[in-house]
């Protein structure tokens, strides 16, 4: 789900056409959330945008939470775009729990401490003027949180 959450906020990620000062957040949620098994799920995540830029696009999502610095989580998003205006942008994702992390480790997600959790992520952001692979590393789920 972590994955999902930091996908959404790199929506603001600083492109030649896409930039952050054109993009703001508003409400957000999760749709629904389905475990595939005791090891992987999907959900699907929305956030409201005011975006006074481009419409763009952003495909071949991709990223891994870390806790503690261990892999914890790999996760894919569909494609999303992004509109110019207002509207509300619906994030559907699959996770996976990395090898060696347990059930119980799972369970003690429930009281999440922000600070022991760093995302990966890489995706392609495009619109009519310009295509951009972006990747970013050791993204502080403390400090995203604290932008939305």
């Amino acid at each position: 789900m972590l994955t999902v959450i930091s996908v959404m906020l790199m929506l603001g990620v600083e492109t030649a056409s896409v930039q952050m000062s054109d993009l703001k957040f508003g409400k957000y949620g999760v749709e629904k959330i389905r475990l595939k098994s005791l090891r992987s799920g999907t959900g699907l995540a929305w956030v409201m945008t005011d975006n006074s830029g481009k419409s763009f696009y952003m495909s071949d999502i991709k990223g891994t939470v870390y806790k503690n610095g261990k892999p914890f989580v790999t996760g894919t998003c569909k494609p999303v775009k992004v509109v110019a205006g207002n509207s509300k942008v619906e994030v559907d994702g699959v996770a996976e729990f990395c090898d060696g992390v347990s059930f119980t480790d799972v369970l003690k997600c429930i009281k999440l401490d922000p600070k022991e959790y760093k995302i990966d992520i890489s995706m392609t952001i495009f619109n009519a003027d310009t295509i951009r692979e972006v990747k970013k590393e050791g993204i502080e789920v403390g400090q995203l949180l604290k932008k939305m």
